[in-house]
């Protein structure tokens, strides 16, 4: 963790700061986030949140 926090306070602008951090955080969590991707397509439904906030709408 103190190697992903290193690349994020190595950034030179604001922008790239926040870039960097996204990065390094959708890389620590990328196991978790697609951890779906391990069962058959058929069952990714099962997955989905039936009340996300960010979509107002379930996938179908």
């Amino acid at each position: 963790m103190a190697v992903a926090i290193r690349t994020i306070v190595a950034q030179t602008t604001a922008e790239a700061v926040r870039t960097q951090l996204v990065k390094v955080m959708l890389l620590e969590a990328a196991g978790e986030i697609t951890a779906f991707a391990d069962f058959p397509p058929g069952h990714w439904k099962n997955f989905w949140p039936t009340s996300c906030r960010s979509s107002p709408t379930p996938p179908p």
